[in-house]
C-alpha cells in the first residue's frame, strides 16, 4: 500500500504517508479500496479491513477505527465473492428467494441512504456481521421517497429496516482550522460543545454524528480519539483568543 495515509488507510498502524509500496499481509488474493478504509480478501478467503468505522463500514460489529488490518468473521451462510467492498455502493450480502420491500419517505430528495436490514436494532452491535441481514444504497426520488425490493441472507422473525444517509466526506480536511468543527471560522465554545457531543456518542458505541473532516478537526490532539481532552484544548484556547493573546491552538495541545 501507498500514497496518502490520513485515518490509517494505509494499514501500517501508522499516519504516515507512504510515496513507495509498503508490504501490509502475505497471502493477498484480492484489495478493494474505499474512500478511507481498506478491504483485503486472503488466498484462504479471510476478509481483512481497516481505516474509519464512524458509520460501521468495516464490518466487525462496532464503530472503532482500525490502524491494522482486522480479521473480520463473516457469517457461514454468506458467500465469500459478496464480501468484496466497493469505493462508492454497497452491494446486497447475499441472494435468497424471500424478497423484502422497504419503503421510506419525508427524505432529503436527491440523497443517497444505506439501507439496513438488521435481525435486532437494538443489539449492543447492531451492524455486527451476524446481526446485518442487508444492506446497499439508494438515493431518494425528487419526492423524498425511496422503495426498494431487496432480499436479506436470511429471514428473521422481527428484523427491522432502517436508513441512513451516506457520509459525505470533504476531500482536504488538510485545510480545515484544527477545531473549528462546525466550519464557521472560528474556534469556541460552541466548538467544544460538539466535540463533547461526539465523544459522549462515541463512548456509548454509537455513531459520532460528524463527518470524517469533522471528526479530523476535533481531534486537536491528534491522539485519533475525540474525547473531552480535545474539548478542553478548545475551550482553553478560545478563552485565550478572547482575552487578546497571540497564540495557536497547537500550544495548548501536550
Amino acid at each position: 500500500m501507498w500514497g496518502n495515509n490520513y485515518s490509517d488507510r494505509l494499514g501500517d498502524g501508522t499516519e504516515t504517508d507512504h510515496y513507495v509500496p509498503v508490504k501490509i499481509m502475505d497471502d493477498v488474493a484480492d484489495v478493494s479500496l474505499g474512500k478511507l478504509h481498506s478491504a483485503v480478501m486472503t488466498k484462504d478467503g479471510r476478509l481483512y479491513m481497516w481505516g474509519l468505522n464512524h458509520y460501521g463500514e468495516l464490518g466487525d460489529g462496532t464503530f472503532t477505527k482500525r490502524t491494522t488490518p482486522t480479521l473480520i468473521d463473516i457469517p457461514t451462510d454468506v458467500p465469500k465473492s459478496s464480501a468484496k467492498s466497493a469505493p462508492q455502493a454497497m452491494t446486497p450480502l447475499a441472494q435468497s428467494p424471500n424478497v423484502r420491500t422497504a419503503a421510506f419517505d419525508r427524505l432529503v430528495p436527491g440523497t443517497a441512504y444505506y439501507l439496513y436490514h438488521v435481525a435486532d436494532k437494538s443489539a449492543e452491535q447492531p451492524l455486527s456481521p451476524a446481526n446485518l441481514l442487508y444492506i446497499n444504497q439508494y438515493t431518494a426520488d425528487e419526492n423524498g421517497c425511496i422503495n426498494a425490493d431487496f432480499t436479506p441472507v436470511r429471514v428473521s422473525e422481527g428484523a427491522e429496516t432502517f436508513v441512513m444517509p451516506v457520509p459525505v466526506i470533504e476531500s482536504d480536511p488538510e485545510d480545515k482550522a484544527r477545531g473549528d468543527v462546525n466550519g464557521d471560522s472560528t474556534v469556541n465554545a460552541s466548538d467544544a460543545a460538539q466535540i463533547l457531543i461526539a465523544a459522549a456518542a462515541i463512548g456509548a458505541g454509537n455513531p459520532s454524528g460528524l463527518t470524517d473532516v469533522q471528526i479530523t478537526v476535533a481531534d486537536v490532539n491528534h491522539d485519533s480519539i475525540v474525547n473531552a481532552s480535545d474539548a478542553a484544548v478548545v475551550l482553553i484556547y478560545a478563552a485565550a483568543i478572547g482575552a487578546g493573546q497571540d497564540v495557536k491552538i497547537e500550544d495548548y495541545v501536550h
